[in-house]
């Protein structure tokens, strides 16, 4: 998976998506005499960077706040993570925000939608969740228009939203630098 991850970086650093020979390096979960080996791959930049949560970066602000809409979770809880990344510098992962007081309830149906990176990028269209795409965009019909669209073709390029008439958001690209890999044995 790694090299097939580094040869995608070099020979085809445009766009990342789940037809691509890195993707196809994953492997269902076959039996195997000993047991079972199966390896899960994941698009990360596919969700939201919440070390991005600092009062410089606006759009991200913005961002977060539809997000937070869009999943029916309080307003005030863009602030209170916002402060937190001020006040303690980047986190490993989104899940220490659990000892900062956010409520179990909130995070968890957060959780899916956010991630803790260390460098910044932007959020891969080929990955985000239909959720993830209506708060980039403010609306739930053409998010759901857009993964249709990239479940159909295999993902989505800078056409698709010409065929739209829609901008690419600031905060969207077509490419990736994290991958969660998984492997099961």
């Amino acid at each position: 998976v790694a090299n097939a991850l580094q040869r995608d970086f070099r020979d085809a650093p445009d766009a990342d998506h789940m037809r691509e020979p890195w993707a196809q390096a994953a492997q269902k979960q076959i039996q195997l005499d000993f047991g079972t080996f199966e390896i899960l791959i994941e698009d990360a930049r596919g969700r939201f960077d919440v070390n991005a949560l600092t009062p410089v970066n606006l759009a991200e602000q913005r961002f977060f706040a539809a997000l937070l809409k869009v999943l029916d979770l309080p307003e005030a809880l863009g602030a209170q993570i916002s402060r937190i990344i001020v006040q303690n510098g980047p986190l490993r992962h989104a899940d220490e925000l659990r000892r900062f007081g956010i409520a179990d309830g909130d995070l968890d149906r957060l959780i899916p939608f956010v991630a803790a990176f260390q460098t910044q990028n932007k959020i891969n269209l080929n990955a985000a969740d239909a959720k993830v795409l209506s708060a980039l965009f403010g609306s739930t019909s053409l998010a759901q228009s857009l993964s249709a669209r990239r479940s159909a073709k295999g993902f989505l390029d800078s056409s698709d939203f010409s065929a739209f008439g829609v901008i690419l958001p600031s905060l969207a690209s077509f490419t990736s630098d994290s991958f969660d890999i998984q492997s099961v044995v």
